[in-house]
């Protein structure tokens, strides 16, 4: 990662990560960029977005209790992405508001469902066994013992959706005593598509939203 001068109107920061597992062929890899403009003394924004890519040969998926337990693992492709927004802004020295928006979305589908076949195995080839599936409207349907039959099915494709914001007033009517004021709100949508769109941000704000209001007061007591 690498960041420009915090002392400077306009900073700029970029973080990057990421790793591979060669023998499983699972990766991942992430950037997050973020901007801040400060164009006065009163006054902060921020906007940050996350952008990351997940593959996991080995993602847990559920135990199945036939004749002996079976433990299933798949494959996950996940992307996630998120926006952060934040503004900062004094009124007076005693009179501020802050304002947080954050909009998210990450889906995952799975993909090459196995069973652990012999978890201490040298080969991690080893140490699973493939199933065969059969596709459905309510999953994909699993064969754990091999005679050609569904034994199990699963559906663990995701898609998660949410949305935060908060407002903030803060006003200081004494030295020492203060107010504050706060309204928030969130939304969340929960889907089983697995597959990532950058149009699911438009219907995150379709979903019903929570709205909390609060108040705190506080008073110093002074000898």
């Amino acid at each position: 990662g690498f960041g420009t001068d915090s002392r400077k109107p306009v900073m700029l920061n970029l973080n990057s990560w990421g790793n591979v597992r060669g023998e499983s062929d699972s990766w991942n890899v992430g950037l997050s960029p973020n901007v801040r403009i400060r164009p006065s003394g009163r006054a902060t924004f921020n906007v940050g977005a996350q952008v990351g890519r997940f593959v996991d040969d080995r993602q847990w998926v559920g135990r199945v209790d036939l004749d002996q337990p079976h433990y299933v693992f798949g494959r996950i492709d996940q992307t996630t992405v998120g926006l952060t927004l934040r503004t900062d802004y004094a009124f007076t020295p005693t009179l501020s508001l802050q304002l947080y928006a954050q909009p998210f979305v990450s889906a995952g589908a799975y993909s090459e469902f196995k069973r652990v076949a012999d978890p201490v195995a040298d080969a991690y080839s080893d140490r699973f066994a493939l199933l065969g599936g059969q596709a459905g409207p309510d999953g994909t349907g699993l064969d754990l013992d091999g005679d050609g039959g569904v034994d199990a099915t699963v559906a663990p494709d995701f898609e998660f959706m949410q949305f935060r914001s908060n407002a903030v007033l803060r006003w200081e009517y004494l030295p020492g005593s203060t107010l504050f004021v706060v309204w928030s709100q969130g939304r969340n949508r929960y889907g089983s598509e697995g597959s990532f769109a950058l149009d699911d941000f438009r219907s995150l704000f379709g979903a019903h939203p929570d709205n909390v209001f609060m108040v705190k007061l506080t008073y110093w007591m002074s000898r």
